[in-house]
């Protein structure tokens, strides 16, 4: 009785927040509000879409022979003021995991892809180096869901690189057109738990057994995005001019939830990564034994 209560009273609390939302967008809409807060930093905001494929690692999610394939955007200081604005989500379907969630159409929350970002489509980068900072989503969530943060990041002189991470996002929309959907909380949630404290017997996908959790695999995507980006072997759309301007030297990575646990486990098996934060989120168990206690 208890958990049916509980979810029960989720349901109830994640429609209230999705009418919360509704409302406050008719009212931007309607009286032309800033959709988000202006950043308060120097620099103008340029970014762009990429895709990276791990030829080294299948996809788990979906069925056939498929490579780990990643939809990645980067946000980045530019000089521009003018030319065609990022919308703040470019797939209208990227919500529809969330939305099947709490059993709302998936054209609830379309007009989010009409929302307009401060930041310019493929707009030139700035001169000079720039450090990065990698944003890792939570679960069923989206790699624009920290925009407000990218935004005023990317103001004050940082690069910013988001990862659709497919199977644990709402929707991964791949560039040949494949649809990843959301795994399922049934699917999901059990990998998610055994990564922080395992129990036996393992959970199992596609009769795969998962002793570790997932928590290593989802941190082999933010890694291999950055191998790609050292190695000088560019991903796919991925400008020159902008890979170069990288500061690989000066990484950090921040998450939320499940993007914060995923973080918790790159940062303590990558030295890469310099800097860390996860909000809302503990750490994996590989993270909490190799960090040091003081």
């Amino acid at each position: 009785m208890r958990h049916h209560t509980g979810h029960r009273a989720r349901r109830i609390f994640t429609m209230l927040g999705l009418v919360i939302l509704v409302t406050a967008l008719v009212a931007i809409f309607c009286f032309r509000l800033d959709f988000l807060p202006r950043p308060t930093g120097p620099h103008h905001i340029g970014t762009t879409v990429f895709t990276v494929v791990d030829e080294n690692r299948p996809e788990i999610f979906t069925s056939g022979d498929h490579p780990r394939t990643l939809t990645v955007q980067v946000w980045y200081p530019t000089t521009a003021i003018q030319g065609p604005t990022e919308p703040y989500v470019r797939d209208a379907k990227a919500f529809a995991g969330v939305l099947d969630a709490v059993r709302l159409p998936h054209a609830t929350l379309g007009y989010l892809s009409l929302a307009q970002t401060h930041a310019l489509t493929d707009a030139p980068i700035a001169e000079g180096s720039f450090p990065v900072v990698f944003v890792l989503t939570g679960n069923l969530g989206y790699r624009q869901s920290n925009t407000v943060q990218v935004e005023e990041l990317v103001s004050r002189g940082f690069a910013v690189i988001g990862i659709d991470q497919p199977g644990t996002v709402s929707s991964a929309l791949l560039e040949d057109g494949r649809r990843i959907p959301y795994g399922g909380s049934t699917v999901v949630r059990p990998l998610v738990d055994q990564s922080i404290d395992p129990v036996s017997p393992a959970p199992t996908l596609d009769g795969v057994s998962y002793p570790d959790g997932i928590a290593d695999y989802l941190a082999q995507d933010p890694r291999v995005v950055l191998d790609r980006l050292a190695s000088g072997d560019l991903p796919g759309g991925l400008p020159t001019e902008i890979a170069e301007r990288l500061d690989l030297k000066q990484v950090g990575a921040f998450g939320l939830s499940l993007g914060g646990l995923t973080t918790s486990q790159w940062c303590a098996t990558d030295q890469r990564v310099k800097a860390c934060a996860m909000l809302d989120a503990p750490m994996s168990r590989t993270a909490r034994d190799l960090t040091p206690v003081w």
